[in-house]
Parts: structure tokens; C-alpha cells; sequence
């Protein structure tokens, strides 16, 4: 291996402290000076003398240039850019008391060679790649061939089996079993590698270079040679699966098939159709004479030359008159095929004799190399998952251990406190979280009288703020429990009311309770909710507030519609009951398919789950979309599906802070697509209807369906951020605008979606319409004077002339 700058600096390193004279670092030193000299000031004169063909005033420019580089060196310390860059680097690796910061692995770098062999006997071939990544000069030690017994000693010892196949080196077996990136991209998304492909790639690149290798493949990619797919490395992994093996199909890499296949086209540019073994066809073969033989046919090949592809009569050479410039030897290589030619009409050939010869060994060898590579790979596979298997076992023995470590430690501080501290009881470190997550508590080892009093005044403290938060937990279980007191009251409220529209109008009865005049009854204890007379005191201040709920959330689906559907501003928006009221803005108004608002409750949208019944058995339940209409159905959506929701003080905090008192929303998306839908029903946005929406497709199915040909219409969003663009309702199209809405709320780019593109598919219409077409060609067709005799149509033999 060539020495390079930075090896003989490592090597001056390593051996610093190997008992190795002051005479070959005072040579080495000067060495390095005489390397940096040279490459200091001599750039320009070097290009001048590499390039003989410049003039001479060029060089001169060179040589002046350089001298003045030169005497820029030997100046002043502001002079010299370089000192400028070096110091700096030196600040910025440099602590603010103004050392200079020490590297991690800056001792095992001073260390000599063999006692740095020894330390990575025991370690993995995992840790010697890493360590090998860390720099060039660990990276130029370890991967020398001196280094080799290293590799095998790491590798035996953590039970890899050894290759047969001899087709890889130790360092690219241990970055197969114990790498991170991938072969192709660099990624770090590869959790295992393929072993009997030897390759170690991520899910994008698995999926874009695995192909199945079958009959099907040469059809497929016809440019490969037809026995590529019968040498190349097989293995019985999909691109989706790794551990579970396929027993079906093998697969195979593409770039390492296309790279087979030249070397076979090399070889063999012949390559018979039968290469895989199977027998020629008579028929075919006789075919191919006939056609070889026929003189028009030979005349009619005038094009370029081609490379060589197989065909069903297999890959045919070019002839002489494919390529212009064989035409002038075709003379020649006529004469030399006919001496060459004996009795029988067999051409022999020393290169074709060589080339044949050197096929059947490059084949022999794929078959033996492929046959051992499968072998390898499930050897490999199987002490990877067993080293895994062990892995885990050893994580979990390391877990138990510390747990009961953990355990006896909070053990004898509980003891500790209970005998010093007389203040703390027993029944005080139950419902204590922080007793039992704090590292003061549980780690640090066994507990002496010694490290008890380092550790007793931070455990004093830790105390008080436990003891803290038991009370408030003692105060949050009592306001639940008071909480719960007024859900009765709650339901009597809902029951009085004198219709369905009303009852739904109530606010949820997470909203109830933050009522100004029903917080006052749980949020102290000064308030009994459970006394009649108490509950009489405040029962007029809650009606008056749950008729203001009913206006405010009115007021806020009214300005909500408008800010999404109209160009109004903020300014415009801010107003009262008086602008925005029952008066200007009517039921029927709320009514409209484009007054329809969004719920934005958690979890509206149920997914198809299952439940388990008491028999024994599973049933499926029907999944609910998010759910999207009008004001009124709105809240009776949220009083039927969400009347046991709550919300965390955090999100409470954040609702009042933005004046939130509904839940719903209207995204722009939604409003882009319904608009959109409104108008291919070819109505107006202020005269649209649900029952004009559904008639859009006539009530198709509620499920898609592949067999798409039956249905009367559908609609299809042509720019779709996902593969689904088919709809039969154009509910489920909605129901997709607010998924991907969603998704893009919630992106850490909060990416932009494009305006909808929507286009309905109507089947009849668009059958009536090929009608048409295709009777405007047939009376096209048949205009010539034979044809018009009879109306157009095919000639039939009684048609002609008896002359």
C-alpha cells in the first residue's frame, strides 16, 4: 500500500510512545517540512513546467507570482493569510478559558500499534468498523492486510459463521452484518441486509433494483442475455419481506444482472434462444434458414449497426449490410471464413475457441459462487438472528438488574427517612411518581452512611416538592369528584328542553362545566353542587349563560363560513349579533351545501375497528368519517358521538386564549373542492343542494369498485397528493380533502396543496358520445368508386365483375 502525508503522521503517532528513538521523528519532522515547502509558493511553477507548450512569458508570470507568494510568507504575521485561517481554527475549537478543547479518542491515538491490535481482539467487527470510519488514520491501519487476523478473531468470536464463497473481504462482511448506511443512497432506514445478495439496502432502493427472477424477466428487460438470470446471486426475500423467506419466487439485483449480462453479450455474442436448456424448435430452426438464404431479405437490412439482442430465433450477428464500414472487409472476412471452413461447413476460429473456452469457465464459476452465496446467506442470516436473540436476552438481564438495584437503593432511603425524618410516614410514598422516576433515588449504587449524608439535604428537598404534588393531586381528584357531582344536574337540563333542535344546542358538558356560574360550584370547596338550595342560587345565571352559548356559537359558524368562502377581511368579520344574526344570515342560509362546517373534535374520524363480544366472537363495525354538514346536524353529531369528550388544561387554555367556543372549522381545501362540485353540477354556489350534489353521480354505490365500467358516473380528482383519485360519492372525495388536509397541517413544512382539479366521468354520456363517433367514421369509410357502387363496405368476392 502507498504511503501517504497522513499515515506517516499517524505511524509518528502511534509509536510516540513506543520506546522508538528521537532520530526518526526529528526525520519524519523534516520530511513533513519539506512536503509543506514544496507545496507552499510552487503551484503556479509547477503548472508552468507541466505545460511545455506555454511561452515563455507565461512562465516568467508564473515564477514572479510565486516569488511574490513567497516573500508574503516571509513577512509579517498580518501579511500571511494562512496564519490568519489558522488561528481561527484554533479559537473555534477552544474552550472560553482559552485551552484548547482535547478530542475523545486523543489517548488511543498516542497508544502503541500492538497494544491497540490487542484492545480490538475484543471488540466487535461492528466497533473495529466504527472505529475504522472515525479517521483516516485508524481507517488506513485497520484496513491494511496486516489487520486481517483482527477481523477474523472479532468475527469468530461473536459466532458469524466463515464464507465459502470467498467473495467478500472481512471488512465489507462486517459492514454487511453491522452496517448503517445503505449500499446505494447512504441512508440510514436499513434495519437488515439481504445476506445471500450481499447487499445492504434501504426500502426505496430495494423496491427500485429487486426484480423476480423469471421466465417473465427476459421478456421484460429483452436486453439482458438469456443465461444472466440463471449465474446471478438468487435470494428467496422479496423487496417488502426480510426475515421470512419467500418459497415461492427468487429474486435477484438488477445492476448486478446487468453487469452479468454484458459479461456473457462479451463472451457469448451469439447466445442461442435454448440458453437456458431448453430444446430448439424444428420449426423455428428451419425458419431461420429459409430467411438467412432468401436474397431480398438480406437486401433489405440497409440500417446502422445494432448491438446485439436476443430474438426468438436468438441473437442474429450483423451482417454486412448493417454497417458501412464492415462493407469494405466483407471481401476479406469471406475468404478467411472459406479457408477456414472444412467439410462439414464448421467455422474454427482461435478467438471464438478462446472466447468459448473462457464462457465455460466464467459460468462454472457463477454456478459454484451462486450455489455457495445461498449457502452463506443462510448461514449468516441464521447467527445474525441468533446474535439478536442475544442481544435482546443480555438487555433484559441488564434491565432486571438494574430494576432490583434501583429497588434496594429507594429500599434503604425509605428506611433512612423514615428513621431520621419523623415527619414522613409509610402511606406518603405511595402516590408519589417522582419518587420513583428521580435518579437521586434509584441510581447511584447501594447506600452508605457516608454517601447519606452527601445525598440527605437534595432528598430533603426532594421531599417537600413530592409532598406538593400530592396535594395537588389531592385537589384535582376532589374537583373531579365534584365534577362528577353536577353531570345529573347536567342531564335534567338537557331533558327540560322542549325539542331536539334545543337540546342539541346545549353546549357539551366539558363546555358546561367552564361555565362562569357552574366552575364556581366545583372549583372551591366553599359550594356544595349536590345542595338543591345551591343549585337554586345559580340556576338563573346558568340559563342566561347557555342562551349566550347559543349565540356565540352561532355568531362564530356565521364568521367562520364567511372568512372561508368570501373575500371579507378581518375587519369586515368584526361584529356583533346585531350583523351577523338569525336576521341577515337565516336557517336556510346555514342550510346550503356551502354553508357546511368541519367537526374538529379528537378522534372524529372513527377507523373500521373491532370489538369483542361475549359469545366469543369478533364484529366488524363500519367506520365514520369526519364528519361534514350543517350547524344544527353538526351539534348533534357532537352531542350523539362526542358527549364524553375532555379536554387537557393545556388545550382549555389554548381555546380561550384564541376565543374558540365551538368545535368546527372550515379548511380551504374542503371549500376548493366543494366549489368545484357545485359547479360541475352546473348549479349556483347560493342555489346548491345536497340532494342536486348526489344526483351528480346518481347515486352510485357507497364503496368504490374496481369494475368501474358499471357505474352511470363518477369523479376524479386529477391532481390528488395520493394514488386515490376515484369517487363514486362526493361525500368520499370530501372526506379525502380533510385527510389531506390534515396531513399537511400537521407536516413540520406545512406543505401547500394545490386548487383541487376535479372532473366528473359520466359512463352514459360518454358511451353516447362514441356512438357518435364511430358512426361518423363508418360513413366516412368506403368513398373510393368500387366500394360506392354497394354503399361502402368490404368488397366481397360476388361483388366484382364476372369480366
Amino acid at each position: 500500500m502507498s504511503s501517504t502525508r497522513p499515515q506517516r503522521k499517524a505511524t509518528k503517532r502511534l509509536y510516540a510512545n513506543d520506546g522508538a528513538s528521537a532520530e526518526l521523528d526529528v526525520e519524519m519532522s523534516e520530511g513533513e517540512q519539506q512536503t509543506t515547502s514544496k507545496s507552499k509558493g510552487s503551484v503556479n511553477k509547477g503548472k508552468g513546467k507541466s505545460k511545455t507548450t506555454k511561452s515563455k512569458s507565461k512562465r516568467a508570470a508564473a515564477t514572479v507570482a510565486s516569488d511574490e507568494e513567497d516573500e508574503l510568507d516571509s513577512g509579517s504575521e498580518v501579511e500571511q493569510p494562512t496564519k490568519k485561517r489558522k488561528k481561527t481554527t484554533k479559537k473555534k475549537y477552544q474552550r472560553k478559558n482559552g485551552k484548547q478543547k482535547k478530542g475523545k479518542l486523543e489517548l488511543i491515538s498516542t497508544l502503541p500499534v500492538e497494544l491497540l491490535a490487542e484492545i480490538c481482539t475484543h471488540l466487535t467487527p461492528g466497533d473495529i468498523l466504527a472505529l475504522s470510519l472515525t479517521s483516516k488514520a485508524f481507517r488506513s491501519l485497520l484496513v491494511s492486510p496486516a489487520s486481517l487476523s483482527l477481523w477474523k478473531a472479532s468475527r469468530r468470536s461473536v459466532g458469524l459463521p466463515d464464507l465459502t464463497a470467498g467473495d467478500m473481504t472481512e471488512t465489507q462482511y462486517a459492514h454487511l452484518v453491522f452496517g448503517t448506511r445503505c449500499d446505494i443512497c447512504g441512508c440510514k432506514e436499513t434495519k437488515l441486509a439481504d445476506f445471500s445478495l450481499r447487499k445492504f439496502l434501504c426500502n426505496p432502493c430495494r423496491q427500485k433494483n429487486w426484480v423476480k427472477l423469471t421466465r417473465r424477466l427476459e421478456q421484460d428487460l429483452p436486453h439482458l442475455h438469456p443465461k444472466a438470470r440463471l449465474l446471478t446471486l438468487k435470494t428467496p426475500h422479496s423487496a417488502v419481506e426480510r426475515r421470512w423467506r419467500s418459497r415461492a419466487h427468487e429474486y435477484g439485483f438488477l445492476p448486478d444482472l446487468e453487469a452479468i449480462s454484458d459479461k456473457l453479450w462479451e463472451l457469448d455474442p451469439k447466445a442461442p434462444a435454448d440458453a437456458d436448456g431448453s430444446e430448439v424448435d424444428e420449426d423455428a430452426e428451419l425458419l431461420r434458414e429459409l430467411l438467412e438464404d432468401n436474397e431480398a431479405y438480406e437486401s433489405t437490412l440497409t440500417r446502422t449497426r445494432q448491438p446485439r439482442r436476443p430474438s426468438i430465433y436468438g441473437s442474429r450477428a450483423p451482417t454486412v449490410g448493417e454497417d458501412s464500414s464492415l462493407a469494405d472487409d466483407g471481401d476479406a472476412e469471406a475468404e478467411a471464413e472459406s479457408e477456414a471452413e472444412d467439410g462439414d461447413g464448421v467455422v474454427e476460429d482461435e478467438d471464438s475457441e478462446k472466447r468459448r473456452t473462457a464462457l465455460e469457465a466464467f459460468v462454472k464459476d457463477r454456478e459454484e459462487l451462486r450455489k455457495k452465496a445461498a449457502e452463506d446467506g443462510k448461514n449468516i442470516l441464521d447467527a445474525v438472528l441468533e446474535l439478536r436473540k442475544a442481544a435482546r436476552a443480555d438487555m433484559a438481564s441488564e434491565s432486571a438488574q438494574k430494576w432490583f438495584a434501583s429497588h434496594d437503593r429507594r429500599a434503604t432511603v425509605k428506611l433512612k427517612i423514615l428513621d431520621e425524618l419523623k415527619d414522613y410516614e409509610e402511606e406518603d410514598f405511595i402516590n408519589a411518581p417522582l419518587w420513583y422516576s428521580s435518579k437521586l433515588i434509584n441510581e447511584g449504587g447501594p447506600v452508605t452512611d457516608e454517601s447519606w449524608e452527601e445525598i440527605k439535604p437534595k432528598i430533603i428537598k426532594l421531599l417537600a416538592r413530592i409532598k406538593a404534588q400530592q396535594e395537588q393531586a389531592e385537589l384535582v381528584n376532589d374537583q373531579k369528584t365534584r365534577q362528577h357531582a353536577l353531570l345529573p344536574r347536567y342531564k335534567k337540563l338537557l331533558d327540560i328542553q322542549p325539542n331536539e333542535e334545543s337540546r342539541h344546542s346545549l353546549p357539551l358538558f366539558a363546555d358546561f362545566l367552564h361555565l362562569p356560574s357552574v366552575k364556581e360550584l366545583w372549583e372551591s370547596n366553599e359550594a356544595d353542587p349536590e345542595d338543591d338550595e345551591v343549585w337554586g342560587e345559580h340556576l338563573d345565571a346558568i340559563i342566561d349563560e347557555l342562551d349566550e352559548y347559543r349565540l356565540d356559537v352561532r355568531l362564530q359558524a356565521v364568521q367562520t363560513i364567511l372568512a372561508a368562502t368570501t373575500e371579507m377581511g378581518e375587519n369586515e368579520l368584526d361584529g356583533d349579533v346585531d350583523t351577523f344574526g338569525p336576521e341577515s344570515y337565516h336557517d336556510d342560509w346555514l342550510a346550503r351545501p356551502t354553508s357546511f362546517l368541519v367537526c374538529n373534535l379528537p378522534d372524529c374520524r372513527d377507523k373500521n375497528q373491532r370489538r369483542y363480544h361475549h359469545a366469543g366472537t369478533f364484529q366488524a363495525r363500519e367506520p365514520r368519517p369526519t364528519f361534514f354538514g350543517s350547524l344544527p346536524d353538526l351539534m348533534a353529531h357532537q352531542h350523539e358521538h362526542h358527549s364524553s369528550v375532555t379536554f387537557t388544561d393545556k388545550q382549555r387554555k389554548k381555546r380561550e386564549e384564541e376565543g374558540h367556543v365551538g368545535h368546527y372549522h372550515l379548511p380551504p381545501l374542503v371549500v376548493s373542492a366543494l366549489s368545484s362540485i357545485i359547479e360541475l353540477a352546473g348549479v349556483k354556489d347560493e342555489e346548491a343542494t345536497v340532494d342536486q350534489l348526489d344526483e351528480l353521480t346518481r347515486n352510485a354505490p357507497p364503496t368504490f369498485s374496481w369494475k368501474i365500467t358499471g357505474l352511470p358516473a363518477f369523479l376524479e380528482w386529477e391532481n390528488s397528493p395520493t394514488s386515490k383519485r376515484y369517487y363514486t360519492r362526493w361525500t368520499e372525495l370530501i372526506e379525502e380533502a380533510l385527510k389531506q388536509s390534515e396531513k399537511a397541517a400537521k407536516s413540520i413544512s406545512k406543505r401547500l396543496l394545490e386548487v383541487p382539479t376535479i372532473v366528473l366521468h359520466d359512463r352514459i354520456a360518454d358511451k353516447e358520445e362514441r356512438q357518435k363517433e364511430r358512426a361518423k367514421k363508418r360513413k366516412g369509410k368506403g368513398k373510393g368508386k368500387k366500394c360506392r357502387k354497394r354503399g361502402g363496405g368490404r368488397r366481397r368476392p360476388w361483388d366484382y365483375d364476372s369480366d
